[in-house]
């Protein structure tokens, strides 16, 4: 029996190696153009550097964004951004792109990579300690580089070659130090926003209410906090710059901060008062009551419409559903990863939803459940407030 077993694990291991070397021939086979974005970044450590970028206040602030691009065969760019925290939980974000004329890359993808601050060139050594090493810290307490991390790893040299990182500082003062990031509030015209804070992730549905003199924006919200479904309702109020806002969850306590407004570069100053102007649209949203129903937008038919997704929304599609990667392909973000938009039309909508409903009835989890549940919700208000004549 264990002469067999020997053989049958040697004719197996023969096979592999066939296998592997028939994929290998198979991709060279293949015309460079023809290849997709992430076929070229698997290839990406037989390419050139480009440049390594970094935010120049890395070490005081224990957060990196590292950006390594290399120079494709054709003369295009490929690229890595890598948010690097380097206090405690390592690679906490990263994406990767191919295919980027160098023009492309310098007015989109370095200025959106860094939006607060000018990046520095940083040495190819340094860089690659930086995102190694802080990896090496994180995996100690458990930390795991972020899941886009298995595909962007690929714009990096090997770890093997790359040297240990004896003059860095992981972590404060010999310890590891854990620092929540800032949160995040998007309203959009229509009326629908995003909120982030702490391990809260929610979308918004406002609208502007009279309440005596003062001009408040009330909203509902539904989402998660950590692996809960959440809902409530809310308001803010603006005075200059600064939002001040009162959050209620459903069955759970209350509570506020203030927020001060992130203006853009190149973004024109705003002129007149500085007020949330949405469309016209009176009623107040109590608790219990039934919100007025949104009118109907017509579109032509197999117009795409843009879908924000945030980064939980985003994991539960790509690892709860048996979702077709064309759909999720489509997603990009330009915030670090925290909310990702795609344009869909509204047969690629119900191709989603009906991704989504299988993979709530066949979830174990309750709690993926209820979140599939809370998106199928969302979505099909969105589903419900276009009309393409279909």
């Amino acid at each position: 029996m264990a002469r067999n077993e020997a053989r049958r694990q040697k004719k197996l291991m023969k096979k592999r190696q066939k296998d592997k070397a028939r994929r290998k021939a198979s991709v060279e086979a293949v015309p460079y153009s023809a290849l997709d974005a992430r076929k070229k970044i698997h290839l990406a450590r037989q390419y050139p550097l480009y440049e390594c970028l970094i935010n120049a206040s890395w070490k005081e602030k224990g957060l990196a964004t590292v950006l390594i691009s290399r120079r494709q065969p054709d003369g295009d760019l490929l690229f890595g951004v890598y948010l690097v925290d380097t206090l405690c939980l390592g690679v906490k974000n990263t994406f990767c792109n191919a295919d980027f004329s160098a023009a492309r890359y310098n007015e989109d993808v370095v200025p959106r990579a860094y939006r607060d601050e000018e990046p520095v060139l940083c040495p190819r050594e340094l860089a690659h300690q930086i995102i190694y090493g802080a990896i090496r810290y994180a995996q100690q307490f458990g930390f795991q580089p972020h899941r886009d991390f298995d595909l962007s790893r690929y714009i990096l040299d090997d770890p093997a070659s790359v040297g240990p990182a004896t003059d860095i500082e992981f972590g404060r003062d010999g310890r590891p130090l854990f620092i929540a990031g800032p949160g995040q509030l998007r309203i959009n015209p229509d009326g629908r926003g995003f909120m982030q804070f702490g391990v809260v992730e929610a979308t918004l549905d406002c609208r502007i209410e009279q309440i005596g003199h003062i001009e408040r924006l009330e909203f509902t919200f539904q989402g998660i906090d950590e692996e809960e479904a959440i809902s409530g309702r809310g308001w803010f109020t603006v005075s200059g710059d600064a939002i001040t806002r009162r959050i209620c969850f459903h069955r759970g306590k209350d509570s506020g901060f203030a927020a001060t407004r992130q203006v853009r570069e190149r973004a024109s100053p705003p002129s007149g008062p500085k007020v949330i102007r949405l469309p016209e649209r009176r009623g107040a949203v109590c608790p219990g009551a039934i919100p007025e129903q949104r009118a109907t937008q017509r579109i032509r038919y197999g117009q795409p419409i843009e879908i924000c997704f945030s980064r939980a929304e985003k994991t539960l599609l790509e690892e709860h559903t048996l979702m077709d990667s064309e759909y999720t392909d489509r997603l990009e973000s330009f915030d670090s990863g925290k909310t990702w938009t795609g344009s869909y039309n509204l047969d690629d909508l119900e191709d989603i939803l009906g991704y989504l409903g299988d993979g709530q009835s066949h979830a174990d989890d309750k709690k993926i459940a209820r979140r599939l549940g809370s998106l199928i919700s969302r979505l099909s208000k969105e589903l419900d407030s276009y009309d393409d004549g279909g």
